[in-house]
């Protein structure tokens, strides 16, 4: 009768009918379960070859369907014949789904219904659900995945698959071997899932199918625990291919040359699967779905994974998340690993309002350390932005509890920012960051509270901030120590032919290489932090002091002539001077003449002389609060002291007017220094005015102007509190004394930069060790005697160094001579303490009984007769410096003064400023006057197109003569101080900055 009715059923029907195997042939022992070859043969021939192969393919998978629903139903029963028939018409499907895998979108609904209803009839049938994970896993690999989304069933059906399989990844029992099997199936059904074009189609639908398919993949490894991760893992590392012993992945390939994985539930001869197996295979789906992630996706899975470990509560071991982070960045796509850090900094910054760090802080700043700390470099990274929004959750975290135990990791997560270098100006940039944010609570306060009313959040403020701006270079030279290690280490194992065997291909990358190539940090930077050395608190003191040992010895080019000598030699000894017997100092820019560095070095020897001459008398804090009450009202730094005496129309200088013009400026000093040092009668010259004249004098080589840093722009703002904070070093207003632990970090500050930069450290620190030395003789005096002795004591230190370095043998004999007076040395030894340990264990060394009821009269003194003669009798600085020996005296002979060092420290306007058009009068005058002075405006662009590059080299004396009106040019120095011939009595009267008026050389030569 069957075949009676036969001969009328559909074609497509009757090819089905023929691949079933007989009633007694599928329920035998030992049936395999599968379609006749020869039929199923007939039935793919049929299903892609025949005309209209769409609509045949249509009718072939609703009629299987129809088919795998009745058998499941009956099989779900305990119907054997039912569920011996629902194998073969799954396999019988995935026949065609493989066959016809062009079409595969035609019979999308139907397979996943199938799918569905094989899956759910049999939960703990091995063999059926490993062959309808096969036929998912078929469609899979051939879909392009547009139906998921549009068509609501078919997103149905596949959001109840996926689903399914995930309690197939999750199943538990007391049989391991039938629990690892099945989780292996589900496990191979989601790597299939997560390499298909469908997971990845519809970006409403990602994320639901990324909640289903990580936790799936997380729960073997956490049962497993963390060493087994780790283990397999690194198995992962070493072969990187996407075959596993269980399943074989999908690899993204044209549709025509995909092959379907084979799922299968036993291999004969093969023990059972053991958990290290299941979490191999979870975490090379993990890999295989991470891998194909773009920005944005990554974000969503990785926000998964931490909604897992928060489900299973491992936050209070911040080595799960560690290891979890180093797997995600290491199979992220190159261009896609900036969304891992920036996702953990936005979930830092939604609870860093919480009273007291949890678990979950921890873990998520030690993830984001392990990030910055990977061999795995990342990019598109906005470091700028990172590091803004971690001070922030820093200052946060120090406001609510300024001993919280949260912020100590996050220095050295904020630290580890430095260890990529993606760009030359990255560690300066954030430098700078961390520079003004320093900046700001040093003046402000934490929260705006000021310090007043939080001294101790301010404190623990500044201590972490030192850590981070310290712990960013430190960093970074760390990594590029380690790369320079690696590449010798490779250059040894190197092939013969010269090429460098394999490395990682993390540490192959031009990333890594440019961690060695990075630009320093700017002079200027830390310059604005020097009066964090004179701060109140010990501990703060001394990390400054260790920081800024470091920057001048790590990020302060060396001088060229420098060289280093013996390691094992005295600290004062290790570096010497060579100069070449024929080098001329016109030879390259002059050192007299003022730049970044020699800026640093004045501010630097400013604020090493206020803390060494402290009495501790002074209030920091009402001194800020006073300072910033008179600065916030106004528009500019100095506007309230600064007056302006513009030109009259009549006096400005015709263009036809032959003879040349001289401009000069002159800044007079306010009325009191600050500096203990009795002036006299004469307010001594500056560096910038001596070298000024110095460079005016013949035979003294040229002098070319000083280099303006490409930082030197800055806002106001940023300058108004530079300024408050440089004000601090106004020795009435420091409440500190230093203790012996301070000057012996005072050595070494002094002892790098004359060994860092000893000819501009000689020029701008000896006439600091002269006045600093002249305060210790004075007698009745505020300093206590173990001061006195300390500063002696430090001076010699110095000099010896001195002459060590410039290699004046009369020099450390007469150093050395005045130490040995004092006796045993008071200074304590420096302690090197990592520079992002926040709370070492150091104390101050006080001043012992005897030194502080001591007297030194001359015990200590350096005879300056002695050593300033010798010193300025050196062959090697007179050639650099192209200064004879008489003008180096007077160089060292200067009247110094911290004031006079403090204005040193600013960039001025000069002369070639002026000549490139950088006209005063267009600077100066819309800050000071009420109204636009269009005459100004007029002059400032006359001036402008007027000058140029001829005109500049007749100025300066060279070329041929082509501008008659510059034949006899001869500009004076166009910053200088007033001269040192001043009246007493004029000395209370403050004077204004005023501009003298333009003079004619030739209508001055008249008069005469």
């Amino acid at each position: 009768m069957t075949s009676i009715f036969a001969t009328f059923a559909p074609t497509h029907v009757n090819l089905i009918s023929a691949c079933y195997p007989s009633s007694s042939a599928l329920v035998a022992s030992g049936s395999t379960c599968q379609p006749l070859p020869q039929e199923l043969s007939r039935l793919t021939y049929y299903a892609s070859n025949k005309g209209e192969s769409s609509g045949k393919l249509a009718k072939l998978g609703i009629e299987l369907e129809k088919r795998a629903s009745s058998e499941a139903r009956k099989a779900r029963g305990g119907n054997a014949r039912a569920r011996a028939q629902l194998l073969v018409t799954i396999s019988i499907f995935k026949a065609i789904t493989n066959e016809c895998k062009r079409d595969v979108g035609v019979f999308t609904r139907m397979l996943l219904s199938v799918t569905r209803d094989g899956l759910l009839c049999l939960p703990n049938d091995l063999e059926l659900q490993a062959r309808v994970a096969s036929l998912f896993t078929a469609w899979a690999t051939y879909t392009d995945g547009r139906l998921i989304g549009p068509d609501l069933r078919v997103t149905n059906d596949y959001t109840v698959v996926l689903k399914t399989f995930y309690e197939r990844c999750t199943v538990t029992g007391k049989d391991s071997e039938h629990v690892n099997r099945m989780r292996l199936i589900g496990i191979a059904a989601m790597t299939a899932a997560v390499s298909s074009d469908a997971f990845y189609a519809s970006p409403a639908e990602f994320s639901k199918q990324v909640a289903i398919v990580v936790p799936a993949l997380f729960s073997s490894p956490y049962e497993a625990g963390l060493e087994s991760v780790v283990v397999e893992a690194t198995l992962i590392s070493v072969d990187p291919s996407p075959n596993s012993p269980y399943l074989s992945e999908f690899q993204p390939r044209p549709v025509l040359d995909r092959r379907a994985a084979s799922i299968h539930a036993h291999i004969d001869g093969q023990k059972g699967p053991e958990i290290s197996d299941v979490v191999n295979a979870c975490l090379r789906a993990l890999r295989t779905l991470l891998g194909r992630c773009t920005g944005a996706q990554v974000a969503i899975v990785f926000d998964a994974i931490l909604q897992s470990l928060d489900q299973h509560k491992l936050w209070s071991n911040t080595l799960v998340g560690k290891s979890y982070v180093e797997r995600v960045i290491e199979w992220t796509q190159y261009q896609f690993r900036y969304a891992v850090p920036s996702h953990l900094v936005d979930q830092l910054l939604a609870i860093q309002d919480s009273p007291s760090p949890t678990g979950k802080h921890f873990a998520f700043v030690e993830m984001l350390t392990t990030v910055f700390n990977s061999p795995f470099p990342l990019t598109n990274l906005s470091t700028s932005d990172v590091i803004s929004s971690l001070i922030t959750i820093l200052l946060r975290r120090v406001s609510i509890d300024p001993n919280d135990l949260l912020l100590q990791p996050l220095v050295e997560c904020i630290s580890s920012l430095g260890t990529h270098v993606y760009y030359a100006d990255q560690i300066h940039d954030l430098a700078e960051e961390v520079v003004a944010r320093l900046v700001n609570v040093q003046v402000n306060g934490v929260l705006g509270r000021g310090k007043g009313g939080s001294e101790k959040a301010r404190e623990s403020a500044l201590k972490c901030l030192l850590g981070c701006l310290s712990g960013l270079t430190e960093a970074a030279d760390r990594h590029a120590a380690k790369y320079k290690a690696r590449l010798a280490e490779d250059s040894e194992v190197s092939s013969p032919d010269g090429e460098i065997g394999d490395r990682p291909p993390s540490e192959s990358t031009s990333t890594t290489v440019r961690a060695a190539r990075r630009n320093k940090v700017a002079p200027e930077s830390w310059q604005e932090t020097l009066a964090l050395m004179c701060e109140a608190d010990y501990g703060i003191r001394a990390m400054y002091a260790r920081g800024l040992t470091s920057f001048v010895q790590r990020e302060i080019k060396r001088e060229p002539f420098v060289q280093d000598g013996a390691s094992e030699a005295p600290p004062e000894s290790r570096v010497k001077v060579a100069v070449d017997p024929e080098f001329k100092a016109s030879a390259r820019p002059s050192i007299v003449t003022s730049d970044s560095i020699s800026r640093f070095l004045n501010a630097m020897h400013a604020t090493i002389f206020t803390l060494a001459t402290s009495n501790g008398s002074g209030n920091q804090a009402s001194t800020i609060a006073a300072q910033l009450k008179q600065q916030d009202s106004l528009e500019a730094p100095s506007a309230a002291h600064i007056h302006i005496i513009p030109p009259s129309d009549t006096e400005l200088p015709s263009p036809k007017v032959s003879p040349p013009i001289a401009i000069d400026f002159v800044i007079k000093p306010p009325s009191i220094p600050s500096s203990p040092i009795d002036q006299a009668d004469h307010p001594p010259p500056t560096a910038i005015s001596v070298a000024s004249t110095l460079s005016s004098a013949p035979g003294n080589g040229d002098f070319s102007p000083p280099d303006s840093s490409r930082r030197r722009s800055r806002n106001q703002s940023v300058s108004r509190k530079l300024s408050v904070a440089l004000n601090l070093l106004d020795g009435n207003h420091v409440g500190v004394v230093a203790t012996p632990s301070d000057f012996a970090h005072l050595r070494y500050i002094l002892l790098s930069a004359h060994q860092q930069v000893p000819c501009r450290a000689v020029l701008t620190g000896v006439p600091m060790l002269l006045a600093l030395e002249q305060v210790t003789r004075k007698s009745g005096g505020d300093l206590r005697p173990g001061t006195v002795r300390a500063i002696r004591e430090v001076i010699c230190h110095t000099w010896i160094a001195i002459g060590y370095i410039w290699e004046a043998p009369v020099i450390v004999d007469s150093a050395k001579k005045a130490l040995d007076s004092l006796g045993t040395s008071t200074l304590p030894e420096v302690l090197f303490i990592p520079p992002t340990q926040l709370h070492p264990q150091e104390e101050p060394v006080s001043f012992s009984d005897e030194s502080s009821t001591s007297s030194f009269d001359t015990c200590g003194v350096v005879d300056a007769e002695v050593v300033l003669p010798a010193l300025a009798s050196s062959s090697g600085l007179q050639a650099i410096t192209g200064l004879d020996r008489q003008g180096l005296f007077k160089r060292f002979t200067i009247g110094w003064s911290v004031e006079g060092a403090l204005k040193d420290s600013v960039e001025h306007a000069s002369s070639q400023d002026i000549l490139r058009g950088e006209t005063p009068f267009l600077k100066l005058s819309p800050a000071f006057m009420q109204k636009d002075n269009q005459s100004l405006a007029s002059l400032a662009r006359s001036t402008h197109g007027g000058v140029g590059v001829g005109d500049l080299r007749e100025a300066l004396g060279r070329g041929s003569v082509s501008n008659p009106a510059l034949a006899t040019a001869s500009l004076s120095s166009t910053v200088e101080r007033a001269s040192s011939i001043v009246k007493r009595g004029d000395k209370a009267r403050p004077e204004p900055l005023a501009i003298s008026r333009i003079k004619s050389k030739g209508r001055a030569q008249q008069n005469e």
